[in-house]
């Protein structure tokens, strides 16, 4: 199944594109993605534990089951004040 992942912020240059599509088997999770992600692009492999990921306007735990179409926002740590 096909999900798109919307990276924001310094998440952008990691994968250099600010959209990703990515296929996923049926009843991943997305702990699943973060892995496929990280092998796909290694730049991300220091930061997918930090990362969080929404799904429209919540965000979900690692253990949220995907669907096909989805659309995920990658959310990297933020520091500042």
């Amino acid at each position: 199944m096909k999900v798109t992942i919307e990276a924001f912020g310094p998440a952008k240059g990691w994968f250099g594109s600010e959209h990703i599509p990515m296929d996923v088997m049926t009843g991943a999770t997305v702990s699943d993605l973060a892995i496929a992600l990280s092998k796909q692009y290694p730049g991300f492999w220091p930061h997918k534990d930090r990362c969080a990921f929404a799904l429209q306007d919540r965000l979900v735990a690692p253990s949220e089951v995907l669907h096909d179409g989805a659309q995920l926002s990658l959310i990297p740590p933020v520091s500042g004040g």
